[in-house]
């Protein structure tokens, strides 16, 4: 819950030590360590597990899995054609229309 506000917390407690150069490197330091997180350690939300078919397995599956591969080939999920008319929908509705005109 706190990840966006760490960032900024973290620099207006360093930018009063050091220079905005070596604050701004410790912070781009903090969001490649982040993305490396997610590239190591993060599933891809979407894709369905199902208990008899096992999980994609060395490097090439993991890509499968980081990039959707792996779900887009499931047979359960909605086509990206749904999806994209799902949103349509969502979006002309009068309480999201009025707020974002």
């Amino acid at each position: 819950m706190g990840g966006p506000y760490l960032g900024a917390f973290t620099a207006s407690w360093l930018i009063s030590v050091v220079s905005w150069r070596a604050d701004y490197g410790f912070l781009a330091g903090l969001h490649v360590l982040s993305t490396l997180m997610v590239i190591f350690l993060g599933d891809e939300t979407l894709y369905d597990r199902p208990v008899l078919q096992p999980r994609p397995k060395g490097v090439v599956g993991r890509v499968k899995l980081l990039v959707g591969y792996s779900g887009w080939k499931t047979e359960s999920r909605p086509g990206l054609w749904t999806v994209c008319v799902d949103i349509m929908k969502v979006q002309i509705k009068p309480q999201i229309l009025f707020l974002c005109a």
